[in-house]
């Protein structure tokens, strides 16, 4: 939660204050954000998760198989909400036109 609400005020700050060189861990260090320090908390901990997934299974394709029953349902959900009601939404052409549009 520190970290997700990390990311949400490192977005939100520079949106709200138009201040754009804001960040005080890259000011303290010179090169590290905290975005970038964020970022790779994430990653450290996504790879322990995902690792420790893997060593619990019985082989690759129980690996493979539960990796797909956790990501696909939520990246289908994502992408019919994208296309059918955010898409349709943020258009400017007419529902007709939006549909039959392949772009």
């Amino acid at each position: 939660m520190i970290g997700a609400s990390t990311v949400v005020v490192n977005h939100a700050y520079p949106l709200l204050t138009g201040k754009v060189n804001h960040d005080w861990l890259e000011k303290l260090t010179g090169t590290l954000g905290t975005g970038t320090f964020v970022l790779d908390i994430f990653f450290v901990i996504s790879g322990y998760l995902i690792t420790q997934s893997l060593l619990s299974k019985n082989n690759a394709v129980d690996f493979f198989r539960a990796r797909c029953k956790r990501i696909f349902p939520a990246l289908f959900a994502s992408l019919i909400l994208s296309v059918f009601v955010v898409g349709f939404l943020a258009t400017q052409l007419s529902a007709n036109e939006y549909f039959k549009n392949a772009d």
